[in-house]
């Protein structure tokens, strides 16, 4: 193996130095044993011996360095290789980890797609996709399909005017145009033509979409037919109760009127039968009379209160407004029951504070009807011994106890300065359960079975009440506790 070989192959320091130390030794040594066994050649001298010498030393340093050079590059190489291992494995180890992330992302890809499609396609709503330009349909979902009656093939070739009937079409372009530009979002009641030529409603909800840098829009349609036919039967069925209820209320007024006549002179000639102008009644009779009398003006009050409430509701009864004292009206609703209290013992007071004792601007008419009614069943329902109240007062509109907003703006509408007058009638009586609270205003309603009635009355007095109430401008309400008392309390302007 030639010299050069061995020293790039085994470049070691100890071998190295040996290296050297032959070639110093050898170069020199020949040199001497020329000069003793030819001495007739002058081969050893100073200058030669250092010229050797020198040579030999260049030729170490050569050799030194290029030894030292081999082994820097095996270790240098060395650490490339493990280098090139660590890189190689780490390359590895981020290839094989993004490939895990790529098809873990492209299974989420595809499963997100899945469940896009299945919502798409089995959505109730019809969804599509069309061209805002050119107004053609690019793709549409399975409902989409069958609200129209084309294949999914189909949908694609289809435009705005293939699916409107072409009297509505003009509307139905702008309403597009609109949609695509954002200025609106629904169009109700929209007609659909089918391909069979058929029509249905929809609602439509358009808004515009960008993908991939192209604009689309996206509709979705609602069948709304049968909501549409349902309202149709309902406004219908409005339109017939209104009518029954006008005919209703033109048979009671009639029937009030045919009653109210006949019945007038039965009440007019007991009394005259009671007052003995023609002649003198023994006690039986007396009783008799007294009772047809009784029962007469009872009917007639019934009768009126059926013909009021009519009135009321139909609207046909108009608000006659004049100055009313509240004093005196206080006072003569009132005095009507001051016989019938003394007869059961029962205390009824008058309490007015002097801010409420003032002129109001209403229907006087009207609002002696709301005291009888609300004293009349305040006197009738307290036990003997019992206690009745009326109390007047002056709020502010800002005191007025309101239930909802409606409610509100009824009140302020009706009143220029925001003055109210706050009347309340309280009473000791038996009360009222709060389950039937809620019924107390309704027509007809009475809180007794008709099979264990104790109290007379048809039920019509507190809905008639609270008709003329809020006429007036104003609103009632009860409280009660049941087996101690109850106080209905209502409130009007002071002025119109």
């Amino acid at each position: 193996m030639p010299l050069l070989s061995v020293i790039r192959q085994e470049a070691t320091i100890p071998k190295i130095a040996f290296f050297i130390a032959v070639i110093l030794l050898t170069g020199n040594l020949s040199a001497i044993v020329d000069s003793v066994f030819h001495p007739e050649i002058p081969y050893f001298d100073i200058e030669h011996f250092i010229v050797g010498i020198s040579y030999n030393i260049l030729v170490c340093i050569l050799f030194l360095g290029f030894a030292i050079f081999s082994a820097r590059r095996k270790m240098l190489l060395e650490t490339i290789s493990e280098s090139e291992e660590e890189y190689r494995k780490e390359l590895e180890r981020k290839v094989e980890e993004r490939t895990v992330n790529l098809i873990r992302a492209t299974e989420e890809l595809r499963e997100s797609e899945e469940r896009f499609k299945a919502i798409f396609d089995n959505a109730s709503d019809g969804i599509f996709l069309a061209n805002p330009e050119s107004r053609r349909l690019y793709l549409g979902n399975m409902a989409i399909s069958k609200m129209l009656g084309y294949s999914p093939e189909e949908i694609g070739n289809l435009g705005v005017e293939d699916i409107h009937p072409k009297e509505s079409l003009a509307i139905i372009i702008d309403t597009f145009e609109k949609q695509s530009n954002k200025n609106i979002s629904y169009a109700y009641n929209t007609p659909v033509k089918k391909k069979d030529g058929s029509i249905f409603y929809a609602d439509i909800c358009g808004y515009p979409l960008t993908l991939k840098g192209k604009k689309y829009i996206t509709g979705i349609f609602r069948d709304v037919t049968e909501r549409r036919q349902v309202e149709e039967n309902l406004r219908n069925a409005f339109i017939k109760a209104e009518a029954g209820n006008r005919a209703k209320s033109e048979f009671l007024a009639n029937m009030s009127h045919e009653l109210t006549t006949p019945l007038n002179s039965v009440i007019g000639f007991s009394q005259v039968l009671k007052d003995g102008l023609y002649g003198e009644l023994n006690q039986h009779q007396q009783e008799y009379v007294d009772n047809i009398l009784q029962g007469g003006i009872r009917l007639l009050s019934l009768i009126n209160d059926m013909l009021n409430l009519v009135r009321a509701e139909s609207g046909s009864d108009e608000l006659r407004i004049n100055r009313v004292l509240l004093r005196d009206a206080l006072k003569a609703s009132a005095a009507i029951f001051n016989e019938k209290a003394i007869m059961h013992n029962l205390k009824l007071t008058l309490q007015i504070e002097p801010e409420a004792d003032t002129e109001i601007e209403t229907d006087s008419g009207k609002l002696t009807q709301i005291l009888f009614h609300l004293i009349d069943n305040a006197v009738k329902f307290t036990p003997e011994g019992g206690s009745v109240s009326v109390q007047a007062r002056k709020l502010k509109s800002s005191e007025v106890r309101k239930d909802d907003a409606s409610e509100t703006s009824a009140l302020s509408r009706f009143s220029t300065n925001g003055d109210f007058i706050e009347i309340s009638i309280t009473d000791t009586g038996i009360g009222i359960r709060l389950e039937d609270i809620e019924k107390l205003f309704q027509p007809f309603s009475q809180m007794e079975s008709p099979y264990t009635k104790r109290y007379g009355g048809a039920g019509i007095g507190l809905s008639l009440t609270k008709k003329l109430v809020e006429q007036l401008g104003g609103r009632i309400w009860a409280e009660s506790e049941y087996g101690k008392g109850s106080k209905f309390t209502f409130v009007i302007p002071v002025r119109k």
